[in-house]
């Protein structure tokens, strides 16, 4: 093949849709073909199947043809004719490394093709729990369904030989398993003909599911539970807050505790132990007790993401605002750990949404640096300032731009960047020293090697320029963001600022 082509042999003045060889080379593994057809801009002239898709179809679990590709059009947002992706290829074939490799970059796993089917759905059908894991992990949406109205439950019902395991990591995250589609066909039912061990785990989690009633005193013994009053049991209702009697403002005047006393506390919230909580609140505890390091229950609580417990000492007047020897608030520590809920809980008990965290560090600099969208978003709607800045200058799309050393979901990157430039920040706003976020994602701010993954920067630097960020663009010391990716051997990220460059 090489040698024909060597001679001049013109594949690329074929014209045919059905004719596409760089397909072909890297849907069967002849890397070398992929590699000169690349080289002389030997692409398909139909963009029915993308190269990319033809590379995760190789039956092997190999990125080689995922990298070949990738280096030479530094995009891995493509769909084929069916809408489809490469990420719902490479879920749909079970191969872990291929999936590991798309998650770096995929722009959004939760695209659908045109049955309505997604990456985890397909992960489902493969039956892989490696890469349903993988996706789990991600920001996807457990409850979806295709256009026929299966969910992933009943997917994994309809596979000639399903996998327990898998179900029970399904169950875990509480897909429904009762859940009926178009046809009025549940998972629940197909188990109960088919599948009878796997009916057993239905039955038993909807059993479970019931249990509705919460003891406040788990802890106490037999007598003292006994005489406990009515309220001593609390209702929780899964898909509201939950609804705590709150204790008395006449509780006798409180005195510092002991080690031991403060050490069960903490204990307590740290469990999300109720009952704990209550009984000793009820035996002078104050509300708003703290550790060695200034931290109260609530910023414990909100840190652990216990939004039940939360919701208890909001509802007993804990201090909302109450900032830790380090400047930690209730809000910063909901924050960082990733808890959603908490954060629409603070806010709508009246927290700030323009208050700060560790060493005064701006919460909505915090939910940008985690590329957290969600409470960005959160944070924006309740009053935050879009332009808010830390004490060095650096703004939102600078703290995504740095993030990029420590995580490796580009998903969640570009999230955080559209979400951003949707509220009207300027991509190209310069830091003190001049630096966009264009510079410091390249980069500017490493004197030493970057340790950054080069196709995740590659992926993210794709996504500011597809915004607008100015890849010509110098600092003060007059460099641009291709010469510190050049500095920093990051080639696919040259790549990538070298083809917007060439469009200007």
């Amino acid at each position: 093949m090489l040698k024909l082509l060597d001679q001049g042999l013109a594949i690329d003045e074929v014209k045919h849709p059905d004719f596409a060889p760089l397909n072909v080379a890297l849907k069967h593994g002849r890397w070398k073909v992929a590699k000169h057809l690349l080289a002389n801009q030997m692409m398909p002239h139909e963009h029915h199947c993308p190269p990319l898709i033809a590379a995760t179809q190789h039956n092997k679990d190999t990125t080689q043809g995922l990298e070949l590709v990738f280096a030479h059009t530094g995009d891995l947002d493509v769909t084929d004719r069916n809408g489809r992706t490469a990420l719902m290829t490479a879920c749909l074939l079970g191969h872990e490394k291929k999936v590991q490799y798309l998650l770096k970059s995929d722009h959004d796993i939760d695209v659908t093709d045109q049955q309505g089917m997604n990456a985890y759905l397909d992960a489902v059908i493969s039956q892989s729990n490696v890469v349903l894991d993988l996706l789990l992990q991600q920001t996807v949406d457990v409850h979806h369904c295709n256009a026929q109205g299966d969910n992933a439950l009943l997917l994994a019902l309809q596979q000639r030989t399903p996998n327990a395991k898998l179900v029970k990591t399904l169950l875990e995250h509480k897909v429904d398993c009762t859940h009926k589609n178009q046809r009025g066909k549940s998972a629940l039912a197909v188990a109960e003909k088919k599948h009878p061990s796997i009916f057993k785990l239905f039955v038993t989690q909807i059993e479970a599911d019931k249990q509705m009633e919460l003891p406040l005193f788990t802890d106490a013994d037999p007598a003292e539970a006994s005489a406990a009053p009515p309220t001593a049991t609390i209702a929780v209702d899964r898909q509201q807050p939950t609804t705590v009697p709150t204790i008395a403002a006449t509780t006798t005047a409180k005195t510092k505790p002991s080690d031991e006393v403060t050490q069960q506390w903490f204990t307590a919230i740290a469990e999300g132990n109720l009952g704990r909580i209550n009984k000793l609140l009820v035996d002078g505890v104050s509300i708003d007790i703290t550790d060695d390091k200034g931290c109260t229950g609530l910023i414990h609580a909100a840190g652990k993401g216990h939004r039940a417990v939360a919701s208890f000492l909001i509802q007993n007047q804990a201090d909302i605002e109450h900032r830790s020897a380090n400047g930690s608030s209730p809000m910063s520590s909901a924050i960082m750990s990733n808890s959603r809920a908490l954060v629409g809980l603070l806010l709508s008990h009246g927290a700030q949404a323009n208050g700060a965290g560790p060493g005064g560090y701006p919460c909505l600099s915090l939910a940008a640096s985690q590329w957290n969208e969600a409470c960005l978003s959160m944070l924006l709607d309740a009053g935050a300032d879009i332009n808010t800045c830390d004490d060095t200058g650096m703004g939102l799309y600078h703290h995504i731009a740095l993030a990029a050393e420590y995580y490796g979901n580009t998903a969640k990157a570009k999230a955080a960047l559209r979400l951003v430039y949707q509220y009207g920040l300027d991509i190209n706003t310069p830091n003190p020293q001049g630096n966009t976020a264009l510079h410091i994602l390249c980069g500017a701010l490493k004197s030493r090697q970057y340790a950054a993954d080069d196709s995740h920067v590659a992926n993210i630097a794709h996504e500011m320029l597809k915004l607008g960020a100015t890849p010509k663009s110098t600092n003060h010391q007059g460099f641009t963001a291709l010469q510190y990716a050049k500095k920093h051997a990051l080639l696919n990220t040259k790549g990538v600022i070298l083809s917007f460059i060439d469009a200007w």
